[in-house]
């Protein structure tokens, strides 16, 4: 057992930065990636009433004003729409003046609820996208 511990302690610096690496490689790889990623602590959070997401929504080009009356405005780099909104636990259906239907989602992240205008359809893998905040 000593000649492998021995042994061990023999090699060469290289090998043993070489072993290094290849055991805490795949480890810092993960950690930098969760470092990195978007950050959505849950996909579908508790909201208890429609109360809770009321008001101005803004960020990364979107605007959406979402009223008691169950009415929206949603500015983005096209233009603007109008219409009604609904809520269906996390998911938030908007239906504009001209019967266009729209989706979006709410997430939850350290605590604070976050809107996704483009949220990722089922079975796609979530890329960083767009995300509106409450001012």
């Amino acid at each position: 057992m000593s000649a492998v511990v021995s042994g061990f302690w023999r090699r060469s610096r290289k090998r043993k930065l070489v072993g290094l690496g290849l055991t805490a490689g795949p480890w810092l790889a993960w950690l930098g990636l969760a470092a990195l990623s978007p950050g959505i602590d849950e996909w579908n959070p508790r909201i208890e009433s429609d109360a809770a997401v009321l008001g101005l929504w803004n960020g990364d080009g979107y605007g959406i004003d979402l009223k008691t009356d169950s009415t929206f405005m949603l500015s983005t780099r096209d233009g603007q729409t109008f219409g009604k909104w609904k809520r269906d636990d996390w998911n938030l259906y908007l239906t504009g003046e001209h019967q266009e239907e729209r989706y979006m989602r709410f997430v939850e992240d350290g605590g604070d609820l976050l809107l996704l205008p483009v949220p990722p359809r089922i079975h796609e893998t979530y890329t960083p996208g767009p995300i509106m905040r409450r001012p």
